[in-house]
């Protein structure tokens, strides 16, 4: 798909609203608000949007769309239901760490397309601070895994441990989010100059 400033930045701007959708969960009852269902609908359809910048989004983009049937659960309230049964918060997400790991993927895959992108743009500052982002991202992970195996033997705790990587990601969110919405404005520009640049 060849590369057009309007769907690229489109396709940012809806990344940016699907991560936002994806990451910031409020449980309620037997359901967390908003769905992840319809996060993984608009970064999808974001996805779609952005695969001028490579074969790491079309990656990217089929394994969030096959999100989009893993999350269906979760939007009928089944998932919250499991984990009632269970007896132990946020044990589903180790017993099943799959959607957790897509995520990731989907992410990195974002991330990295960015980072090749700039390079191959000369781009060398909007590259390093977008890996700073997806170690920030990964270092997430790695906090709230170690929050849910902490809770899972301290449930006393639980909420207390789990509000650890819950403002964590707010602030990861926040910083994807600013950083996406530069990679749209340095990108365009940067890829119009090149076009613009006479052929040696």
């Amino acid at each position: 798909m060849a590369f057009n400033e309007a769907r690229v930045s489109r396709g940012f701007s809806l990344a940016c609203w699907g991560l936002a959708l994806i990451l910031f969960d409020l449980p309620w009852r037997r359901w967390v608000i908003p769905p992840d269902f319809f996060g993984w609908i608009v970064l999808t359809i974001g996805l779609f949007w952005l695969q001028p910048l490579g074969a790491r989004i079309q990656k990217a983009m089929w394994i969030a769309g096959a999100m989009i049937a893993l999350s269906l659960p979760e939007l009928l309230g089944y998932r919250r239901e499991l984990l009632f049964h269970l007896g132990r918060p946020y044990y589903i997400d180790l017993l099943f760490p799959l959607p957790q790991l897509l995520l990731i993927a989907v992410v990195l895959l974002l991330l990295h397309a960015i980072i090749d992108r700039a390079n191959s743009l000369e781009h060398v500052e909007l590259s390093h601070d977008t890996g700073v982002r997806r170690n920030l991202f990964l270092s997430w992970f790695v906090v709230y895994t170690l929050a849910l195996w902490t809770s899972l033997f301290m449930p006393s705790l639980h909420r207390y441990l789990m509000a650890i990587p819950w403002l964590y990601i707010i602030v990861i969110l926040v910083l994807l989010i600013l950083l996406l919405r530069r990679a749209s404005e340095e990108l365009v520009q940067a890829e119009a100059t090149a076009s613009a640049r006479p052929s040696r």
